[in-house]
Order: C-alpha cells, then sequence, then structure tokens
C-alpha cells in the first residue's frame, strides 16, 4: 500500500505547531517565546537567552517569517497587507 496519509488528512500547519514541532530552530524559538510571548525587551531578552540585542533581532525575524507563512491567507492587522474591511 502506498502512502495512506492523503492531503486532506494532513495536520494543518499552524503558528502553534510552528513554534513547538521544530520548525524553528531552538535560538530562533527561544528569542520569539521570550520577547513575543513573554514580553521581554530586546536588551531583558539577550540577557536572558546571553547573546547581544542584534543576535535577538536576527533570530526573530526568521522566526516571525515562518509564522507569517504559517498563517497562510489569514491576515492579522499585524500582518503587511492586511485590510481592515469591516466598517
Amino acid at each position: 500500500m502506498a502512502n495512506a496519509t492523503s492531503d486532506a488528512t494532513a495536520p494543518t500547519r499552524t503558528p502553534a505547531s510552528t513554534i513547538w514541532s521544530g520548525a524553528l530552530r531552538w535560538d530562533q524559538r527561544e528569542a520569539f517565546v521570550v520577547t513575543q510571548v513573554l514580553g521581554l525587551s530586546y536588551a531583558k531578552a539577550a540577557e536572558a537567552c546571553q547573546c547581544t540585542i542584534s543576535d535577538i533581532r536576527s533570530r526573530i525575524a526568521p522566526a516571525r517569517n515562518e509564522l507569517v507563512e504559517a498563517l497562510g491567507d489569514r491576515q492579522t492587522p499585524h500582518h503587511r497587507g492586511y485590510r481592515d474591511t469591516a466598517g
């Protein structure tokens, strides 16, 4: 029997699954979580992660790109190109 999994039964890629599934490198995941989830400033995040502020910035950028890709067509107010069509 060939591949029993079809596209219809494949798991949906969500931002949360992207963060926790290993789609992000550990350093990107760490930087994203401490800044975006825990709300630390980049300076505090750099201290917590034992790296420089520029390292934090360079880790967050690709993490955000992965998450935007995981969102697919679903646009949020924080996503470039978002248009509020309500009212």
